[in-house]
């Protein structure tokens, strides 16, 4: 598969999106944060600033199941024996963001529609050890350390509504160091029974949010270099130092013979050098030039072009059309206007009240059929979200991860994964 605006050869395999592509969505999140982290500098005298952390991984484990992996789903499973895990890169934040920076991080969740199969409430617990979405199983989960916030209430009213949980500890002891950022296990309470979406959703598409508000410094983000203001007045030259002491006068040379010039003597020492004098007045200070305006915000890169639309095929004959059914009965007539001189028409007369509707006539035949139609080049067929064991055909449209994607041949094997052992298979998908 390619990229739009890049050539043929990324592929998609079984599971979640590759390393390099995760590399890639983090980069234009960061983009992202910054831009809005700069309008909100620029615009906005608020005494705090928020940065959405970039969500990386999303799975869960099934304890009746040990050895399988959810990672490349669309939900999150919550209940009695699945454990949601989800973890963030908190590489927006400002560099040497600390602790005390943080003044709230909220933890925003999704509630995938009509998944609440029993309400209660469920746990944000800390994970302590390492994972990843796409190994991670009941048999390899980490180990989970304290519970963040327990209790989050579940209602049956609060499928397909956002669930906002404030974690503003846990991020502190991240950027601390009090505690390594293995991201949060979601734990049902009793026998809760939800579903979360995941960052893989083709449908809504509302994966979990981690907001992290800052405090601001007071200065504000640093504008563009305002134009160089005059050059101030030049200071009065101090006054010349007084002369150094004429060195001593070197020895005379031989005298020479007759007519040639004896030779040079050797050059006295330098007299010692004279005192620098006082510094004049340095003159005023220039103006500070006036800040330079703030450069506009660049234009919104356009959507890709949509595929072509197959031409459809010809339309076959319409049947014939039954009889009409028999009309109903006519309503009384209005009194009929006086009938004006020969020659431009008088006024119409009022019209009458309209009659009660006449019962509907009875359906007419069906018209034979008419004879098929040729049928039409093959158009683009949506197939939803990308599934591991389903065959595609030549252009079968599905979603993956908020892109969408387009058989370009016909394949039956959707096995291997890019970026996870060096190999790379492509699938006839392409983006």
């Amino acid at each position: 598969m390619a990229h739009p605006g890049a050539a043929l050869g990324r592929s998609i395999c079984r599971g979640s999106v590759t390393r390099m592509e995760r590399s890639d969505f983090i980069m234009k999140k960061f983009l992202l944060s910054a831009l809005l982290a700069t309008a909100t500098g620029l615009f906005s005298p608020a005494l705090s600033w928020a940065i959405q952390a970039t969500l990386f991984d999303d799975a869960y484990t099934v304890s009746s199941k040990p050895t399988t992996k959810f990672g490349s789903l669309a939900t999150i499973l919550v209940n009695p024996t699945s454990t949601g895990f989800i973890q963030f890169d908190l590489s927006t934040l400002p560099a040497g963001t600390l602790p005390q920076d943080v003044v709230k991080a909220n933890l925003t969740l999704y509630v995938t529609v009509a998944s609440v199969k029993v309400p209660g409430s469920f746990a944000v617990k800390r994970v302590t050890g390492a994972w990843d979405e796409l190994t991670i199983t009941a048999a390899t989960a980490p180990a989970i350390g304290p519970t963040v916030v327990a209790g989050v209430p579940i209602a049956l009213t609060d499928a397909s509504q956002f669930i906002a949980v404030d974690v503003t500890s846990l991020v502190q002891d991240w950027l601390g160091g009090i505690a390594p950022n293995r991201g949060v296990a979601l734990v049902a309470v009793g026998t809760t029974s939800l579903a979360f979406d995941a960052k893989e959703s083709g449908t809504t598409g509302h994966y979990a949010q981690l907001d992290i508000t800052l405090a601001d410094s007071g200065a504000g983000s640093t504008g563009p270099t305002g134009a160089t203001g005059p050059t101030g007045t030049v200071g009065a030259t101090g006054p010349t130092g007084a002369a150094g002491a004429t060195g001593a006068a070197g020895p005379t040379g031989a005298a020479g013979s007759q007519g040639s010039t004896g030779p040079a003597g050797a050059t006295g020492n330098t007299g010692a050098a004279g005192a620098i004098g006082a510094t004049g007045v340095a003159g005023p200070t220039g103006a500070t030039g006036s800040t330079g305006a703030t450069g506009a915000t660049g234009a919104v890169g356009t959507t890709g072009a949509q595929g072509a639309t197959g031409n459809t095929g010809a339309t076959g004959a319409t049947g014939s059309v039954g009889p009409t059914g028999a009309q109903g009965a006519t309503g009384n007539t209005g009194d009929t206007g006086a009938t004006g001189a020969t020659g431009p028409a008088g006024p119409t007369g009022a019209t009458g009240n309209t009659g009660s509707t006449g019962a509907t006539g009875s359906v007419g035949p069906t018209g034979a059929q008419g004879t098929t139609g040729s049928t039409g080049a093959t158009g683009i067929t949506f197939e939803g979200t990308w599934a591991d064991a389903t065959s595609y055909q030549i252009n079968d449209i599905v979603t993956y991860t908020g892109e969408t994607w387009i058989a370009v041949f016909d394949h039956t094997s959707n096995a291997g994964r890019p970026g996870r052992d060096g190999t790379s298979r492509t699938h006839g998908i392409d983006r």
